[in-house]
């Protein structure tokens, strides 16, 4: 469920952060559509100074004249009827998508079926009119060109559209048909999103909803935490509760025979040591299940991990912990957490820290109480996104060494490295309204969390951008596949 409500920003992001935006249609049958202002008009909005400065800094622009090449490169892949119109004049095209009001609407994917509109002024369309006019008259009709006084539009497999007023900075709507490409592994019946962005002193209110098609049966329960471990400085929380339908019906608890699924899960990161952060889940009898898989972790996840050159499995006296050693820099773990209730299952970055004794530093009760105040809470979220980065980054860095697949220097890489102290804090927010529909809001300073920011510099430099596969794996994969059965 977190992945689902990060993917719900995460497709925003590239229309974002980058100038670059999609469609709200009028007669609306498409599976992806937005609207967005323009960063031009950002740029003359005092109340939106601070999001502009993030988005306009020089390593910003670097990023937006990398987008465009490879834009260009993907719309000749993508779009037939397209080859009558010159690199360099495609380039200038995108160039305009970044920076005017843009309005792209997506009716499908197979066969293609897209529109974009661009507001670029009377005469720079005009300009545009005559260069795409060649292709399409060469597209046997796949490619239709409309220019309307300072917008033009162009259609592939279909008409182009114009959108209506909008309200705020952007607007975005995703239905399932195109989720499912995201998220579908993990959430086979993703809901429709609708969100709004707009700029309340000097900050991104992102509000919006998420409708399913049928009842989700979340049992809200009251938020639990491991009272113990959960400790102060903290730069970041996640806590979620209802999730017991979603993880039940992952395979992998079956095969580590995890005989009920945990319904809530709070993860957090802590500013005391670098990369520190953990995760913990309610989990009765927890010591008792760990040594029950001490066979399974050394006669199957051992030697997997040794043959592949992934380092090892390290397991404590009493087999309650399991460290993995080899990994650079942290040292992952998973084990029981130090609560007195002995219920707590509990997994890190690093085993050498694990939390001690009584909880001398518990977080402040303010921020506790920011999840404890609503029954329909469903999922809470803060963070001081620019400390947080740091730790997100590294995490993914980590994750793709791992996977033969290091992606790093590259133009949104040094973007971020220049972001410093700009990000500020996030706070995101979800609650049931009803049986299938679920309220989001959110305040940051650029409309994402750091995860999501550390997600798109991969996604951006991602070869096979813009799916969001991963490109393929020059090495092996981590191991985490059932088991062979013992002869």
């Amino acid at each position: 469920m977190r992945r689902l409500i990060h993917t719900t920003f995460v497709i925003a992001m590239l229309a974002f952060v980058t100038g670059c935006a999609s469609v709200r249609a009028a007669a609306d049958n498409s599976i992806f559509s937005a609207h967005f202002i323009g960063t031009e008009e950002l740029a003359d909005d005092e109340k939106a100074s601070a999001v502009f400065d993030i988005l306009n800094l020089p390593e910003g622009k670097r990023v937006r004249e990398t987008l465009a090449r490879q834009l260009v490169a993907r719309t000749r892949n993508f779009t037939p009827g397209i080859s009558g119109v010159s690199s360099n004049a495609m380039h200038a095209f995108y160039e305009d998508f970044l920076r005017v009001e843009t309005a792209v609407q997506i009716k499908s994917l197979k066969p293609a079926a897209w529109s974009v509109a661009l507001k670029s002024g009377a005469k720079r369309a005009k300009s545009w009119e005559g260069e795409w006019n060649k292709a399409a008259k060469s597209s046997g009709g796949k490619l239709t060109l409309v220019r309307r006084g300072a917008w033009l539009g162009i259609g592939v497999g279909t008409q182009p559209v114009f959108p209506g007023k909008l309200d705020g900075v952007m607007h975005l709507r995703a239905t399932p048909a195109i989720l499912r490409d995201f998220v579908g592994p993990v959430f086979p019946n993703p809901p429709a999103i609708d969100l709004t962005y707009t700029i309340r002193k000097g900050r991104v209110r992102t509000e919006g909803t998420m409708s399913f098609a049928q009842a989700q049966k979340l049992n809200l329960e009251p938020f639990r935490w491991p009272e113990n471990s959960l400790r102060d400085p903290l730069v970041g929380l996640n806590i979620v509760r209802g999730i017991k339908p979603w993880i039940s019906q992952f395979k992998l608890l079956r095969d580590w025979r995890v005989r009920e699924a945990p319904n809530q899960a709070i993860l957090w990161t802590q500013s005391d040591v670098p990369f520190h952060t953990l995760v913990s889940v309610p989990f009765p009898k927890v010591k008792p299940w760990l040594v029950k898989q001490k066979d399974r972790a050394v006669e199957w996840l051992q030697p997997n991990l040794a043959k592949h050159g992934l380092g090892s499995i390290l397991l404590t006296s009493n087999n309650h912990h399991y460290g993995w050693s080899g990994v650079p820099i942290i040292a992952p773990f998973i084990g029981a957490a130090p609560e007195p209730t002995g219920d707590w299952l509990m997994a890190g970055t690093m085993i050498s820290i694990l939390p001690r004794g009584k909880n001398g530093s518990p977080p402040p009760a303010g921020l506790l109480d920011q999840f404890r105040k609503s029954d329909d809470l469903i999922y809470y979220e803060w963070e001081i996104t620019q400390n947080r980065l740091r730790t997100a980054r590294f995490i993914g860095q980590i994750a793709q060494m791992i996977g033969g697949r290091l992606v790093s220097g590259g133009p949104t890489q040094k973007w971020l490295n220049a972001l410093g102290n700009k990000l500020g804090n996030s706070v995101t927010e979800v609650l049931k309204k009803d049986n299938k529909t679920w309220n989001v809001t959110r305040s940051s300073n650029i409309g994402f969390n750091s995860f999501e920011l550390a997600f798109l510099g991969y996604w951006l430099e991602n070869s096979d951008f813009p799916k969001l596969k991963r490109p393929k794996a020059t090495g092996p994969p981590v191991p985490f596949a059932r088991p062979p059965a013992k002869k």
